[in-house]
């Protein structure tokens, strides 16, 4: 070992005592785990939503959905009558702001079969450091930000057909997934777009079929990609009412 000392020999601030080294140390900076080892859980912002359903009221078709997420993101519950098909109806939302559970009642739930997805719209800002997501007001935690620059043309009748072009943000955080990855699925509201192209490293093009009972207004376009591999959440990219329906 060794310490810091004056020329006479006592102690010098700041008193560092390390190890001696002999010879040239080598190796470098560790970035991957090569050991085969197996994610147990992943928290903070990359934490995986955990949901439960249950009757509030056996006299009624009121149901109760609840879940555990990520403390700071604002979460959508939305509904459809087919899981492979069909409109997704938002049933509410919920901002977690104290904690990281949340529920919503669904008081308008019909006696057929019903499904279900709780969807990570936002994420309030926070210190990444540990974790390797994004940061910033708008993320998705584990999962995605703003991230989307426009949309041409942004707006258009309901009833009609129109081609979207869609502009990402190139320096989006987290990064975009490469051009090679899945195709993302695209929503306007809880509208999805269909024939989603990617072509380019920040530009998409997807067709959508304007609903005719679609309420005007402006709506948030919404562009979600799979879950990288090593996270347990979509990234999901939006821009705040980027489509109007007329």
């Amino acid at each position: 070992y060794f310490v810091s000392i004056e020329a006479d020999g006592t102690p010098a601030f700041p008193y560092n005592i390390n190890r001696q080294y002999h010879g040239n140390p080598t190796g470098g900076a560790v970035t991957a785990v090569e050991e085969g080892a197996v994610l147990v859980f992943s928290g903070g912002p990359d934490r995986a939503i955990e949901a439960s359903i249950q009757e509030s009221d056996s006299n009624s078709e009121t149901v109760m959905i609840s879940w555990a997420g990520s403390e700071g993101g604002s979460y959508v519950v939305e509904r459809r009558s087919d899981l492979n098909s069909g409109d997704w109806a938002e049933v509410g939302s919920q901002d977690l702001t104290a904690s990281n559970q949340g529920a919503v009642e669904d008081a308008g739930a019909s006696s057929g079969a019903a499904f279900y997805r709780i969807r990570l719209n936002s994420l309030a800002a926070y210190d990444d450091t540990e974790f390797g997501g994004g940061n910033g007001g708008n993320n998705n935690g584990g999962g995605g930000g703003a991230g989307v620059m426009s949309v041409t043309p942004s707006s258009g009748a309901k009833g009609s057909s129109v081609t979207l072009t869609i502009l990402m943000d190139a320096n989006a955080q987290p990064p975009l997934p490469p051009q090679n990855a899945p195709t993302p699925a695209v929503r306007i509201g809880s509208s999805a777009l269909t024939a989603v192209s990617r072509t380019g490293a920040a530009t998409l093009q997807a067709t959508w079929s304007i609903p005719s009972g679609m309420a005007p207004g402006a709506y948030n376009v919404e562009v979600e990609f799979a879950a990288p591999p090593g996270m347990t959440q979509a990234l999901v990219y939006v821009l705040e009412n980027g489509f109007t329906v007329e």
